[in-house]
Parts: structure tokens; C-alpha cells; sequence
């Protein structure tokens, strides 16, 4: 049996759907055939695709929301004992907007009765009606205005109005999904004001304390990083005008103060440093000597502050020129000894007129003696050769040197070879042999250490020996400075802006044509 209790007044008209709803939903969950007294019209409207209905029947247990004209449904049935003998068929129907009355309004009372709300007096208005929820709020005035404006507006709005001699903030929103309410918020101004105040000093209270921190700050800032880095500075300054007796007073305990102690200790190892270096430059020819009937030209570039490359060229008695050009193992201050050492030597035995052989053997006595145990062993590689000015005529001794380039007037380029334990390698040369070669007119000798040969492009690509040869077989005859700053250039452009590794020495001599 079919029955149901409405409100005549409120589903008056709906009758007649309901109860065609209702036996669509009894017939899909029984297969009952109670559809076959329903309106024909009615039948086809909802049975029709676009009406969109068919899942309403076939989904008990569920609130479905329907638009019946312009007034939103819930719509939920259920058939309780379907499997039994006596199923009990219930549909329920109800009105959106009463609910979301319903609603609003027990939500504004609750808002009221809650102290948690306070000092907030929260209201909702219904728009049709012009009914407040909860009661006692008038439309009048400013107010009545300022609804309106809230019902038409879909952002929040503000306004100052005096409700029973009190100012209060009233902030009013229309509803997005309670579309018929407006929602009201009012909160007495002199809160406002006091919550500014309460702000403002505590705006002010912060500002003060970051002054405080800031001059703090200033202080320490001042005090701990910037004076040390101030004298660090002043440091950095010494050392590029070569002030070596500048030093750093810090009293600090920190990584400042650390700092300062390894600066002092580094500016003192500098101005060791550079007394080596005064002392190594002193060592070095400064010009080339004026040799009759030759020309020589050399180039000295260290790679570091103390270098290890040696050269040297004396004249001698009975028309007599040596050339030596050793490298000393390592850079610094301890190959700056060794190759002290080394110009000692030779200068001595070429003063008392001894050999080429002795003159090495005295040196590699001398230096494995003080140098041959680490840490502070040392080595050095050293060419040396005495000229016949007259005749060109000359020998050489090599102790692991690179070999000297002799460049024929017609481009023809021979090494003069001898293969030897560097100096200072083991306690006594043996097997060291004399050479003998001709420099002929326009001839020239190209000594050179193997910073030369072995400097690297931006490929790590050595320069080498075949290419050295290659370059200077295209410069037959020419002049000595000539041929030094066309070996320079290349260099340079081999290098390119990379730092070189090593250091590099070149000495030309060249036999002049009209000089025989």
C-alpha cells in the first residue's frame, strides 16, 4: 500500500511525481508492475534519456538532490524487508532552503550562546524575506543600505555604524553555497582601536630592540670581523709593495687571530723568500758579455719566486767562451742553494783553468754531499761547453741536460748528445765523456731547459722536441736576439694564458759570417 504525510501547503502539486517516483523505485527493487498506473505524459517525462532520472531509481539508501522548478530537493527512499512478506517502502522528501534554514539559524544561536565567539556578534539575514537569524537585528538607516550592498556584492564588504550608542565594524558577506543569506560580523570599534594600540606599541617595542641588536651587531661587526679584516686588508696591501716587515698585532682567540698568526708566519717565509730571490738574480748574468765574432742573446723567466734554472756564460782566457745551463729538481729556496752552490763550483775550477770533467766531478761531490738525503735531496741537470773563439772549434760534457740545438746556415738542425746521470745522483760520476763539435760562421747554438719543451697548450699538448727543431730550421742564419724573441713568441702562444709549470732559460750563440 502506498501512503505518504506531506505538507499540503508546501508539496501541493507534487503529488502526483512523488507517487510515480515512488512506484518506479518499488518496481526496479520488487519487479512489482505498479508503473502501469501511472499518467502516460508522466511516464514518458521521466522515463525520456534527458530528463536524466533512470539512476534515481536504481540507488536506494541515498540523499539525491533535484531541482523541481526553481525550488532544490533532498530526495532519499528506502524498502526495508525487501526479501520479506510484508517490505515497508519508505520516501522522504524535503526542501533545501528549510533545511539550510535550519541550519543558519541554529548555527547564529550556538554562535551566540558561545563565549568563544565573543566579542563577535555574528547574524545571517535571509534574503527573500528579510528575516535576521537569529532575531533582534533591524534593517534601518545606514544598515538597511549596507545590506543591500552585501546582497548584490560577491566580495566582502565593511562598514562603521553606532548600534545603541556603540561603534562597531561590521563586515557582511553574501553566501556562496547558503546563496539566500547574507552572513554578518560585529565587532566593536573601541576593540579595534585598542587591538592598534596594543600593536603600535608593540611595533614601537620592536623597533627599539632592533636598534639595540643592531648597534649590538655594529659592535661586534666592527670589533671581531671587520677591524681584522681591516688589518688583513692592510696585509694584503704590504705584500704587494713588497713590505716584507709588516706584521699583523691581533690579541684574538678565534680563526681570526689563527689567521693573523699564519699571515705573520707567511710574510716572514716571503721575506725569506725574496732575499733568495735578490741572492738567485745576483747569480744570473744580467746582460749578455760582448764577444768578438759572436753574438749571444738569453731569456730567464721563473715560474715561481726562486726558479731553478742555472746559466751562465763566461770569457775566458787564450779566446776562450763557456756556456753552462743547468735545472736544479724542485723550486725555491733549497734549488736556490744548490744552484749557489753549483755557480761556486764552476766559477772556481774555470778560474784555476780545470776541465770540463773535473769541474763536474768537484760539482756533484759538492752537491751530494749536502743534498743527497731527503727531505732535502736535490739534483741538477747541467750542459756545459768551452768554444775556440777563432776557429768554432768546441767540446761538451752533459749531466742529464736536454740537448743543446746546433742550426746550420742552410736550416740544418743537429743535437749535440752525450747521455749522463744527472749531478748529484749518485756519490761519483763515472763513464762521463768529453764531445766535440765545430760552430761554423753563421751557425748558432740554442741552449735551453725543459720548460721549453715540455709547456702545455690548452689541450695538455706538449710543445716537444721535433716541433723546437721544426721552428728553428725555419730560421737559418738569422740573429741571435732575433732568434730569442721568435722562441719567446712561440712559447708565449703555446702557453697561451694558462700559468706556466716550470721555469724556462734559452741562450743563443751565434758564430757571425764576416767575423772568420
Amino acid at each position: 500500500m502506498l501512503y505518504f504525510q506531506q505538507n499540503e501547503l508546501f508539496f501541493e502539486g507534487m503529488r502526483e511525481v512523488s507517487d510515480a517516483f515512488s512506484r518506479y523505485c518499488i518496481d526496479n527493487s520488487l519487479g512489482s508492475s505498479l508503473t502501469d498506473a501511472v499518467d502516460p505524459i508522466l511516464d514518458m517525462v521521466i522515463r525520456s534519456p534527458e530528463a536524466g532520472m533512470n539512476f534515481f531509481f536504481v540507488r536506494p539508501k541515498e540523499v539525491h538532490k533535484m531541482d523541481f522548478g526553481p525550488i532544490p530537493m533532498f530526495i532519499f527512499w528506502e524498502i526495508f524487508n525487501a526479501d520479506g512478506e510484508h517490505p515497508l517502502y519508505t520516501y522522504i522528501v524535503q526542501s533545501v532552503s528549510r533545511l539550510m534554514r535550519r541550519l543558519v539559524g541554529q548555527r547564529m544561536l550556538e554562535a551566540r550562546n558561545n563565549d568563544s565567539a565573543a566579542p563577535y556578534i555574528l547574524a545571517a539575514r535571509y534574503n527573500r524575506t528579510g528575516e535576521w537569524l537569529p532575531e533582534g537585528i533591524k534593517d534601518a538607516g545606514v544598515l538597511k543600505n549596507f545590506v543591500s550592498q552585501t546582497q548584490f556584492s560577491d566580495k566582502p564588504v565593511d562598514l562603521t555604524v553606532e548600534i545603541s550608542g556603540e561603534q562597531y565594524l561590521v563586515t557582511g558577506l553574501h553566501g556562496r553555497f547558503a546563496a539566500d543569506y547574507c552572513l554578518f560580523a560585529f565587532y566593536p570599534l573601541r576593540l579595534v582601536a585598542q587591538d592598534i594600540a596594543g600593536r603600535g606599541r608593540l611595533i614601537r617595542s620592536g623597533i627599539l630592540l632592533f636598534l639595540l641588536l643592531a648597534l649590538t651587531a655594529g659592535w661586534l661587526l666592527s670589533d671581531v670581523f671587520l677591524l681584522p679584516i681591516t688589518r688583513l686588508g692592510e696585509g694584503v696591501n704590504a705584500i704587494k709593495a713588497h713590505d716584507s716587515d709588516f706584521r699583523i698585532v691581533s690579541s684574538q682567540k678565534d680563526e681570526f687571530g689563527d689567521l693573523a698568526v699564519n699571515f705573520n708566519q707567511m710574510i716572514a717565509d716571503l721575506k725569506e723568500m725574496q732575499l733568495a730571490k735578490d741572492v738567485q738574480e745576483s747569480l744570473l748574468p744580467s746582460k749578455p758579455p760582448v764577444v768578438p765574432g759572436y753574438q749571444i742573446s738569453f731569456t730567464n723567466r721563473m715560474a715561481s719566486a726562486v726558479g731553478g734554472d742555472y746559466f751562465d756564460v763566461r770569457v775566458l782566457e787564450r779566446d776562450r767562451v763557456c756556456v753552462i745551463i743547468g735545472d736544479v729538481t724542485g723550486h725555491g729556496v733549497g734549488s736556490a742553494l744548490v744552484m749557489a752552490m753549483a755557480k761556486a763550483v764552476v766559477y772556481q775550477g774555470l778560474k784555476e783553468d780545470r776541465g770540463l770533467i773535473e769541474i763536474f766531478e768537484d760539482l756533484n761531490l759538492a752537491i751530494y754531499t749536502y743534498f743527497h738525503l731527503p727531505p732535502v735531496r736535490k739534483m741538477i741537470t747541467v750542459f756545459a761547453a768551452m768554444i775556440e773563439l777563432p776557429t768554432g772549434r768546441g767540446s761538451f760534457v752533459n749531466a742529464g741536460h736536454n740537448y743543446p740545438i746546433k742550426v746550420g746556415s742552410d736550416g740544418s738542425c743537429v743535437d749535440l748528445q752525450a747521455v749522463h746521470l744527472p749531478i748529484g745522483a749518485v756519490g761519483k760520476l763515472r763513464g762521463m765523456k768529453l764531445h766535440e763539435f765545430v760552430v761554423k760562421p753563421d751557425d748558432y747554438l740554442v741552449f735551453y731547459t725543459d720548460g721549453l719543451i715540455e709547456v702545455l697548450d690548452s689541450q695538455e699538448k706538449m710543445y716537444g722536441y721535433e716541433r723546437l727543431k721544426s721552428f728553428l730550421s725555419q730560421y737559418p742564419a738569422a740573429d741571435a736576439n732575433l732568434i730569442s724573441g721568435h722562441l719567446l713568441a712561440e712559447y708565449d702562444k703555446w702557453l697561451g694564458n694558462a700559468e706556466p709549470d716550470d721555469d724556462l732559460t734559452m741562450v743563443v750563440l751565434k758564430r757571425l759570417k764576416d767575423a772568420v
